[in-house]
């Protein structure tokens, strides 16, 4: 709803994707998805630090943890089913609630947990002293890391040429549209159209009758200049009897 504010969350994605193993479209898909969810614009990227450590760690797609953790955010409250699907990507999210439930399980069942619980658990796993911590910038100096960082940069140098070069060229495009627009309006666009394909038919004609013209000349003079008695002499005393 604001140029200026998507402007500014860009800029911040950005720079998020130069720092860690992600390329800026995943990153933004990811974005996009958290946003969707109800995530502010000004706390999407915190929240994508938090979700990337945890990607980084286990190799999950980052989109795929924004999926879900937006749905446990709609939803308010945790099922047993929300806490398997961490649980089956290999988030140890019970050993972390445990800290606060006795029973995990029954808590769930009962309502207890809900979306406030899942999100001081994962900051808690990505924090300091956390099993994720720091899981980014741990990735981002492995070779992949760096190679992924390195095509980021490479495609947000692109983007950067190509806004330089986007208000010309739109503006060639408007010119052009224009143009066309006004031959479009023409009520004799159509005849217009048939003299030029005539002109150069016409022309096309005229440039093959003079080339063919100048050809057999060509061959004339060239004809006239062989010496067609020395070409014949030596069939000058041969007989139809000979031959056969």
């Amino acid at each position: 709803g604001s140029a200026a504010k998507a402007a500014g969350v860009m800029g911040q994605i950005n720079k998020f994707a130069a720092e860690t193993p992600f390329e800026s479209m995943e990153i933004i898909g990811a974005a996009r998805q958290s946003m969707a969810f109800g995530v502010s614009s000004e706390s999407v990227v915190g929240e994508l630090r938090t979700l990337g450590d945890l990607s980084a760690g286990m190799q999950i797609p980052l989109g795929e943890l924004a999926d879900l953790y937006g749905k446990a955010r709609v939803q308010g409250r945790l099922f047993m089913e929300d806490i398997n699907q961490l649980q089956g990507r290999g988030i140890n999210i019970t050993a972390e609630l445990a800290k606060e439930f006795s029973n995990v399980r029954e808590a769930v069942e009962k309502g207890q947990v809900n979306f406030s619980h899942l999100e001081k658990a994962l900051k808690a796993m990505t924090s300091e002293g956390g099993a994720f911590a720091g899981m980014m910038v741990k990735m981002s100096a492995t070779f992949s890391g760096q190679l992924s960082t390195l095509i980021d940069n490479i495609k947000t140098l692109g983007r950067g040429i190509g806004e330089m070069i986007l208000p010309p060229l739109k503006s060639v495009v408007e010119q052009t549209n224009a143009m066309l627009g006004k031959f479009n309006e023409m009520p004799d666009k159509m005849e217009f159209i048939g003299n030029v394909i005539e002109a150069s038919m016409d022309v096309a004609f005229l440039s093959i009758r003079e080339n063919w013209a100048e050809m057999l000349n060509g061959m004339v003079e060239e004809a006239k200049a062989i010496d067609w008695s020395q070409l014949l002499n030596p069939f000058a005393g041969i007989k139809i009897d000979d031959i056969r």
